[in-house]
């Protein structure tokens, strides 16, 4: 999904691209994407994977009844 298709978000798709400039230049970062449901965290990462290119990536999903377990998500990795 393109920054065109995230009304209103210009300020997260431009820390997005930022981000990504950087890593590309070898500096590592990371970015927290959290809120309520509802407000457009996924169309943010989905933006992001786009905007990735060629770059490596990495990605888990959550799953409620794993929430309680001490690195469940590493397991994803």
């Amino acid at each position: 999904m393109g920054a065109a298709g995230l009304y209103g978000r210009k300020r997260e798709t431009d820390l997005i691209a930022e981000l990504l400039a950087k890593a590309r230049a070898g500096t590592s970062s990371a970015l927290v994407v959290r809120g309520e449901p509802g407000i457009g965290k996924t169309a943010l990462l989905g933006h992001a994977a786009a905007a990735a290119g060629n770059m490596r990536l990495l990605h888990g999903s959550g799953v409620e009844s794993e929430a309680e377990l001490p690195f469940s998500g590493l397991q994803l990795l």
